[in-house]
């Protein structure tokens, strides 16, 4: 087994958040900053700039594994012991929000490696994740069965080789499963590569109650070929997406179309797709598209590609109706012109709006926000410098909608708030009508 090569550097990785505002939780992507430093620090970097985590790492050799959603980035150590030369010894546990995981890890060897049995926490575990993989290590390699284990229930698992490589039958949970997304994959491996046919379920109902949502063929090189029926990343209880089409030495070709559906006992209808296009040997989505926004199945976005390369008008639609869009330039993928964008977090209860003006992809001049088509916030962002706010500026709450309607004012300079804000709120319903002052904050210049 190779040493890991240390290198100093800003790497920039996408991980999942979770909004439990709503009765089943929603999952948002967002890009976090990791920042591996000389003295074998890693550090955990919001796009906001906040330091969301140090984590020394003393055992130099081996490659650090890296959180990928925010919970356990948060919440998530592991406690035991370094020999002298700093690598780990002896039985390792984890914690979770300060709190011992039952059963949770195992022994090292005096060489630093797993051995013997342990039980692992599932590569995206969460509040609603709690899923845990166990087996047996050689040599600090995985072997013999492993299974996958869920509200105290073997839900799947498989065999690795005396190499550590996955073989045979498997039973494999997707990489973001969680409770209202209980996707698993039935298929073969051989030498860690899938083979033939592989079957994509998803559990209705969370109660084991499995229904064939998808599915296709690999080659013998572990390629997608032929006909397939792939799922959306965030497949869910909410957001019942897949794709149909077709697969060439593993990359999508010819048309793919798009379809969703609400409620597991309703029909997969058609909502978008176009096609693709592997004259550049990779695939690239070419001329009229519809995508569609995976958090809100309801919008949908209509207009072209040239080759992978979004160019001119593009509209938005929501429950088939034109409620915003823009342009961009035709050489590259850049935003110009007046744009109506959806907020982030647009639902029919949210429906906020941003209309402005973009310059080289960057936000300039005014901007206005609008909630159900009230002006409600906006200010100005820097002509020059562009997606810098500057000046006098109405802020809405980062959970703004129809139950919680908070607004902010005040000033930026050069992109930082300074001086005196004020919150101000209104009750829900009150469209059109003004707003009460309910606190302050200062700011420092």
């Amino acid at each position: 087994m190779e040493d890991f090569k240390w290198q100093e550097g800003t790497e920039e990785i996408e991980i999942l958040r979770w909004d439990y505002r709503f009765q089943n939780p929603i999952s948002h992507q967002t890009n976090l900053y990791i920042i591996y430093i000389d003295n074998k620090e890693i550090k955990y970097i919001s796009q906001e700039g906040q330091t969301l985590r140090i984590d020394k790492i003393k055992d130099g050799k081996k490659k650090p594994e890296i959180m990928i959603n925010l919970e356990q980035i948060e919440n998530l150590y592991w406690i035991g012991n370094y020999r002298n030369n700093q690598t780990k010894v002896g039985k390792w546990i984890a914690t979770w929000k300060g709190k011992l995981l039952n059963s949770v890890g195992g022994y090292y060897s005096q060489d630093g490696l797993k051995e013997g049995q342990w039980q692992e926490l599932f590569n995206n575990y969460f509040q609603s994740a709690q899923v845990y993989e166990q087996g047996e290590y050689l040599n600090d390699l995985r072997r013999g069965f492993w299974q996958y284990k869920y509200q105290d229930k073997l839900i799947g698992g498989g065999f690795f080789t005396e190499q550590g490589e996955k073989n045979r039958k498997w039973i494999q949970l997707s990489q973001k499963f969680y409770n209202q997304s209980q996707v698993i994959y039935i298929g073969e491996y051989k030498n860690e590569k899938k083979v033939g046919i592989w079957d994509i379920f998803f559990d209705i109902e969370g109660i084991k109650k499995y229904e064939l949502v998808g599915g296709g063929v690999y080659d013998v090189q572990g390629l997608k070929g032929g006909r397939w029926i792939d799922l959306c990343d965030h497949f869910s209880k909410n957001c019942q997406v897949i794709y149909r089409g077709e697969y060439k030495n593993g990359n999508k070709f010819g048309q793919w179309d798009t379809y969703c559906r609400f409620s597991w006992n309703q029909p997969f209808e058609k909502i978008g797709g176009g096609q693709y296009d592997q004259s550049q040997q990779r695939e690239q989505k070419n001329g009229q598209w519809i995508d569609y926004n995976w958090e809100n199945c309801l919008i949908t976005y209509h207009g072209e590609y040239n080759f992978g390369q979004k160019v001119g008008k593009w509209d938005t639609y929501y429950i088939e109706n034109l409620i915003g869009g823009g342009s961009y330039q035709k050489e590259k993928q850049l935003k110009y012109g007046k744009w109506i964008e959806l907020c982030e977090k647009f639902y029919y209860n949210s429906q906020i709006l941003y209309t402005g003006e973009y310059l080289n992809n960057k936000k300039i001049g005014k901007w206005c926000s609008l909630f159900c088509r009230e002006l409600i916030g906006g200010g100005n962002y820097d002509e020059n410098k562009g997606d810098i706010k500057i000046g006098e500026w109405t802020d809405l709450s980062e959970d703004f909608g129809e139950f919680n309607q908070v607004i902010f004012y005040g000033h930026y300079k050069n992109g930082k708030k300074i001086g005196k804000w004020l919150e101000m709120f209104r009750e829900s319903g009150e469209l059109n009508a003004g707003f009460i002052q309910t606190g302050e904050q200062y700011y420092g210049d």
